[in-house]
């Protein structure tokens, strides 16, 4: 950009804000996250460990591919690629 350098010096305070610091809206959001029900939270990890389960006995009959059982994730690369 060009402009005068107090101008950039003051666009950069703003961007600061803008890029680095939750809005109030998202904040209340947050907070609303941690403190509600986390009953569909619980019921979709349950539900990625059954889709990895399925996804690693689909894989391991595959010849030459050494699928691994992720910890996190419902998604998995071969072993030795």
């Amino acid at each position: 950009m060009v402009a005068r350098r107090e101008v950039i010096e003051r666009m950069l305070d703003l961007a600061v804000s803008v890029y680095s610091c939750a809005n109030s809206i998202a904040q209340k959001a947050g907070v609303a996250a941690l403190k509600g029900d986390w009953t569909p939270v619980k019921e979709m990890i349950a539900e990625f460990k059954r889709r990895a389960q399925v996804l690693y006995s689909s894989l391991k009959d595959v010849p030459g591919f050494e699928p691994y059982m992720p910890s996190g994730a419902f998604y998995m690369f071969p072993e030795g690629l």
